[in-house]
């Protein structure tokens, strides 16, 4: 049957009057939705629309029209957000705080009706009553610490399962397993205590807890099980899993659960595990690249495919014969070579919310009715982006001096008359387990906008590529790290892809730290640097941030930059300024806590007691990164700026 498509407006949102270009300012802007749900029941379309304020929307499924807006103020916007039956709605409650811009979560779970009524602070430390009178059976009280939904108990229309965890500033509190009350917050009773601190709890498809994982304090991954009878944890298949074991879903009868490990493997790969006879049985796994992710069904009880991004995303969906797999196949052939996710569907499966995105489509949500096999457009996730003047991102592959194999991608201007271009390598941060994919990047496109091409490099340490190049980023930040990022612009030179005198390195977090270290491993190959809310100084690492303030934080500096101090000076730029030949625009955040801001103060000193020139913007409401739009384009707008000061673009 022919798919249709049915376009169609919706009163609420602002109509765009999107000019030929992109701005800079279009790229810092905000997406404007952020989550997109349906009711069980299918009749209600819920959405977080974040623009000047933030609401949770709510139109009728069957006309589009919109039934209510739930409105915040400033200081307040809701988070991700669940429905629990047909009529009521739980979310995370962020924050903002007047001294910092990005709202922050701690630990608040909200609820309301989606006609407005009957709001409650159901969990957190606000949701206590004060006034419940004498000989109350039970009474809200609250809860110092944060929440984390765990299941929604299909069936049972009043309450949840949400794991409680401390507040400690270094996470070492052991969590908890509570059943909460959706509508008046009473914690009903406490089902279980985590065995160790910084961990996690897992439910099978009927609410009961199975499992516990999560790190000690020496950074070692556990799993532990749950007898329901003795109330008692015992240390899960002794042992016989690897560092990246993450349970997933349970089958209908809790004989089995499916789970990713990399247990005696290179690569993440998905098992299943019979839980009598304890054998696990391989069910995907790609000889190259880590699974991406297991994409469950919407009521997270089934996979329903699995990701694999060894260039472009691919897709293996897992055998079953469900509607919503059938639908999902339906959605992968109407939307090919794109990124698709359901993020909802009706408990029927008449009708679904579908998400499709990719490298030159910041995002779009549709309406999918099974029944009548139509398509309607939502909203836009980026209404104010002209698709049609972003350029594609390509996928390389580049062989290293030591005969790895490295990928990337490339995304060069569409309209570009010259072959050597200006290039800007963009180093991703992390930089361990993290990686660049193919997909939409708002500040690859505005630097693309602007005339340049945009190189990003998985190097050695980056995640999805398996454990052993993983393992052989370790202890290597100033060293084979670099040299990937530097073999990497010297092939697109090779390649005639990149002007060799017209190259810029610009990054974020780590990304910053490779900036100014490939800069000074290779002066005459950079003419200028963007570092942003970078680290500068390893040895500074085991003294400020949150990262060495953490449970684990120790252990993982350890395991990541060693502590030989002579490699963390040699490893930290600040110690080679004197080498850098390129122009620097430094970046920062003044409530940085994964970076603090004295990095840039140590970069920014070393510079001047060398007598280097640098460009200085720094930020005393951000933290690690830009959240306000203005505050972002301002960043945006001074660094491509510099940029093009320094190396020009092809137009």
């Amino acid at each position: 049957m022919r798919l249709f498509y049915c376009f169609l407006s919706i009163a609420l949102l602002t109509q765009f009057q999107i000019a030929n270009a992109n701005q800079i300012k279009d790229f810092a802007k905000s997406q404007e939705f952020r989550q997109v749900k349906l009711s069980p029941d299918g009749k209600t379309i819920a959405a977080t629309l974040i623009n000047e304020d933030a609401a949770i929307a709510f139109f009728d499924s069957e006309s589009l029209k919109p039934i209510n807006k739930i409105g915040f103020n400033r200081k307040k916007e809701p988070g991700e957000f669940y429905w629990v039956n047909n009529e009521r709605l739980v979310f995370k409650l962020l924050h903002r705080r007047a001294w910092r811009e990005e709202p922050e979560y701690y630990g608040q779970l909200y609820a309301i009706d989606k006609t407005g009524e009957r709001p409650k602070m159901i969990f957190g430390y606000n949701a206590g009553e004060s006034n419940a009178g004498p000989g109350a059976k039970k009474r809200k009280v609250s809860t110092y610490g944060w929440g984390e939904i765990v299941d929604l108990l299909d069936g049972d229309k009043r309450h949840i399962l949400v794991q409680s965890t401390p507040f400690s500033r270094d996470g070492d509190k052991q969590p908890k397993l509570i059943l909460l009350d959706v509508y008046k917050g009473h914690i009903v009773k406490t089902l279980a205590y985590s065995p160790i601190p910084s961990s996690d709890f897992f439910t099978d498809t009927k609410g009961n807890l199975r499992l516990s994982s999560g790190s000690d304090e020496n950074d070692n991954f556990k799993v532990y099980s749950f007898d329901s009878g003795s109330k008692e944890w015992s240390e899960f298949a002794n042992g016989k899993y690897g560092e990246h074991f993450t349970p997933l879903v349970f089958d209908t009868e809790s004989n089995h659960f499916y789970f990713l490990d990399n247990f005696k493997t290179d690569t993440l790969a998905l098992y299943r595990l019979n839980l009598a006879t304890q054998k696990r049985t391989l069910m995907f796994k790609d000889p190259l690249v880590d699974i991406t992710s297991a994409m469950l069904t919407s009521d997270q009880k089934k996979i329903l495919a699995i990701r694999f991004d060894p260039d472009y995303p691919n897709y293996a969906i897992v055998p079953a014969e469900s509607p919503e797999h059938s639908m999902f196949r339906k959605m992968l052939a109407t939307f090919p070579n794109q990124i698709v996710d359901i993020t909802s569907l009706s408990t029927d499966g008449a009708l679904a919310i579908v998400k499709v995105s990719s490298d030159s489509n910041p995002g779009v949500f549709y309406l999918y009715n099974n029944k009548q096999n139509k398509l309607a457009t939502l909203f836009k996730k980026n209404p104010h982006i002209n698709e049609k003047n972003l350029s594609p991102m390509r996928a390389i592959q580049f062989i290293a001096d030591d005969g790895v194999e490295i990928n990337g991608y490339l995304t060069s201007p569409t309209n570009a008359k010259v072959q050597r271009q200006p290039l800007v390598v963009m180093p991703h941060g992390g930089p361990h387990g993290v990686r660049d994919r193919w997909g939409y990047h708002s500040e690859v496109q505005a630097l693309v906008s602007r005339g340049f091409a945009v190189l990003q490099v998985n190097f050695r340490g980056s995640g999805g590529y398996g454990r052993e190049f993983y393992q052989q980023g370790l202890l290597q930040w100033g060293d084979r790290i670099q040299r990937d990022i530097i073999q990497s612009v010297k092939w697109a030179i090779k390649e005639e892809i990149a002007h060799p005198d017209r190259i810029c390195i610009m990054g974020a977090s780590f990304g910053a730290y490779s900036a100014v270290m490939s800069a000074t491993i290779e002066p005459d190959l950079f003419q200028c640097v963007v570092a942003n809310v970078g680290v500068y100084d390893l040895a500074l690492l085991y003294e400020d941030g949150d990262v060495q303030e953490s449970f684990w934080g120790a252990s993982y500096l350890e395991k990541v930059i060693g502590t030989n101090k002579a490699t963390l000076q040699e490893y930290s730029p600040i110690n080679h300024v004197k080498k850098l030949k390129a122009k620097i625009f430094i970046a920062h955040g003044e409530k940085d806590e994964r970076a603090p801001i004295e990095h840039a103060e140590k970069l920014k000193e070393a510079l001047q007691a060398n007598g280097l020139p640098f460009e200085w913007f720094v930020k005393e409401t951000e933290g690690h990164g830009y959240y306000s739009d203005e505050n972002r384009a301002e960043y945006l707008t001074k660094a491509i700026g510099f940029i093009e000061k320094n190396i020009g673009s092809y137009r």
